[in-house]
């Protein structure tokens, strides 16, 4: 589990987060960036190893993930990436080795893995 803290951007009603985001864990390194509408994430967010490098980006409406979905290996490379419509995984997720090789597609209707594909060999 993470230790985290919220900084002191956006807004904190009692129950509700508001505006733009960063969360930061104990050592004070960034782990999240993003935005909160009446407390549901909304837009464009990403999420950080403690090394600093980019771990995820990914795309909310009212809370729920719909948009592009990218994840990224510790060493910055490509991990994976795809697409959510309403929470679910839609259409073609592709996954890549640690040196970005494409190894592999998984293809997804409405989160139901339909399809997967060995890439390489």
């Amino acid at each position: 589990m993470k230790d985290f803290v919220f900084t002191l951007l956006g807004k904190e009603r009692p129950t509700l987060k508001d505006g733009r985001w960063k969360e930061f864990n104990k050592r004070g390194e960034l782990i999240s960036v993003g935005t909160y509408i009446h407390g549901q994430k909304h837009g464009h967010w990403k999420e950080y190893y403690d090394t600093g490098e980019l771990m995820l980006e990914e795309t909310y409406q009212h809370g729920v993930a719909h948009g592009s979905y990218t994840t990224y290996h510790p060493n910055g490379l490509l991990m994976s990436e795809g697409n959510y419509v309403n929470g679910s995984r839609e259409g073609y997720f592709k996954v890549y080795t640690e040196e970005g090789i494409h190894y592999k597609s998984l293809f997804f209707i409405n989160d139901v893995l339909m399809e997967e594909v060995d890439e390489i060999g």
